[in-house]
């Protein structure tokens, strides 16, 4: 929200400065930055279209229908089979799911967090993403916040990847008022992968301390280094 707050006043400033410049090469100097900025918002946001949308493959639907005859006497009129093939265009969302299996079930104070994602990411150790719940409300548009990605898999259902998150103050203890009552799955706004991945696969050793839900930091790096062993 701070962000978005300072972005919005950068803004309001720059217009006041537009109003008071008089010579050329000063509203050129306001132009040029505010135009490169307002295409890199646009960039932005249809990142975020692609990341929580995409399209399915379309599938030919054939649909029967009858229609009389009406060359023939009424008497004699009958009903003729036809048929027409149209394709539907269908479309996948982001959406998420809490992990409710014994095996990964968390403490009482944290969730696992299971988000399928509409189209494949790259995705390595030491990623994280931006996340947003539609749910929570309108204004909750405005907010992204961030967790590390702790896993992720690739099966028939598609690509998603699981996010260990522990209540705080304030968006997590939001988001897990919400899970003990939304059965089911509920739409996700995602932005990222973000992050440096480290690459610990040139060292002969590596320990790796962690604590609690910190954990969720070098699960992948563990993963990584155990598959290039």
């Amino acid at each position: 929200m701070f962000l978005k707050a300072h972005v919005f006043l950068a803004v309001a400033t720059i217009i006041a400065i537009y109003q008071h410049t008089t010579t050329i090469a000063s509203k050129v100097v306001l132009i040029v930055p505010s135009a490169t900025f307002g295409l890199m918002g646009v960039f932005w946001i249809g990142r975020i279209f692609y990341r929580n949308i995409a399209r399915e493959p379309q599938r030919p639907e054939t649909i029967s229908f009858s229609t009389l005859n009406d060359h023939r006497p009424e008497a004699s009129q009958i009903a003729e089979p036809q048929h027409m093939t149209r394709s539907r265009t269908k479309y996948r969302y982001c959406s998420g799911s809490v992990v409710t299996e014994e095996k990964h079930r968390l403490a009482t104070d944290s969730i696992h967090l299971r988000i399928k994602l509409p189209r494949p990411w790259k995705i390595r150790a030491g990623h994280y993403i931006q996340l947003s719940l539609p749910t929570l409300g309108a204004w909750s548009l405005t907010q992204t916040h961030p967790f590390m990605i702790a896993w992720w898999g690739d099966n028939s259902n598609g690509v998603s990847v699981d996010l260990l998150i522990e209540k705080q103050k304030g968006f997590t203890s939001r988001l897990l008022e919400l899970t003990d009552t939304q059965l089911g799955e509920f739409p996700i706004l995602l932005d990222g992968p973000y992050g440096h991945p480290e690459n610990f696969g040139i060292y002969s050793t590596v320990i790796l301390f962690v604590a609690d839900i910190e954990i969720v930091s070098v699960i992948l790096y563990a993963k990584e280094l155990l598959e290039s062993s």
